[in-house]
C-alpha cells in the first residue's frame, strides 16, 4: 500500500493508484507491518514528515475493503 507525503507540506494521504506526485513510502498490509510502521515512526522517518493518525485507520478501512472485495471475487468464481 503506497502512502504519499503531497508537496509543499499539504498532508500525507493514502495513495491507491501508487500515481500521486510527492514523496511516497510503500507499507505492507499485514496488521503487524502497520502497527510497526505507526508505532515505532518508521513511516514518518521515511516520509520525513508527521503522519496523522488518522491515516493508520484509513489505510485499515482501505485494506478491509479490499479483502472484501477479494473475497467476493473469489465466490463469484467459484459459482
Amino acid at each position: 500500500m503506497r502512502v504519499v507525503r503531497l508537496p509543499d507540506s499539504a498532508g500525507v494521504e493514502l495513495d491507491p493508484t501508487g500515481k500521486r506526485a510527492g514523496r511516497g513510502a510503500y507499507v505492507c498490509v499485514s496488521d503487524a507491518c502497520l502497527t510497526l510502521a505507526f508505532k515505532k515512526g518508521g513511516l514518518a522517518r521515511t516520509l520525513k514528515c508527521k503522519v496523522p493518525a488518522s491515516l493508520e485507520a484509513d489505510i485499515r478501512a482501505h485494506v478491509a475493503t479490499l479483502q472484501a472485495v477479494s473475497v467476493n471475487a473469489t465466490d463469484d468464481v467459484s459459482a
